[in-house]
């Protein structure tokens, strides 16, 4: 994706937005169960799901993009940085399948629906700020 310095902004912005927005949902999901809602409490488990991601989102954009594309004779570091990004997408889609299990399992109602949609936010904007940050120029 060869995009302009104009469009990485916007990129970076929007996952930003959508990050702060993401937890701002999750937050309040949390806040309208324990103060408005007749429902029983939000137990520790839920809170897993959405730190697990944040974690993924900081594990995947640590990496260079660039050494992604690194000559596979020249260096190791390409076996590394792709099984890192594995892993933190792993980690990511591991946060999405525990939200989900715990939303239908234990909080089937739409209030809680943040716990669900919290982390499928992060995780599109963990993938949207590794988009930003990649630069096809700086590969070789």
């Amino acid at each position: 994706m060869n995009c302009s310095p104009t469009v990485r902004r916007i990129l970076c912005i929007l996952a930003g937005v959508l990050f702060g927005a993401a937890w701002w949902y999750f937050i309040d999901a949390i806040i309208y169960n324990a103060v408005i809602s007749d429902r029983p409490r939000i137990q520790w488990y839920a809170y897993i799901a959405p730190v697990t991601v944040t974690i993924s989102l900081i594990m995947i954009n640590i990496i260079d993009p660039s050494k992604l594309y690194a000559s596979p004779f020249t260096d190791e570091f390409n076996a590394r940085v792709k099984a890192w990004l594995f892993v933190s997408f792993t980690l990511g889609f591991f946060s999405i399948a525990s939200a989900i299990s715990i939303f239908v399992v234990k909080y089937p109602s739409s209030e809680e629906v943040g716990i669900l949609v919290q982390p499928i936010i992060v995780l599109l904007s963990a993938f949207l700020l590794l988009l930003a940050r990649y630069d096809p120029d700086q590969i070789f």
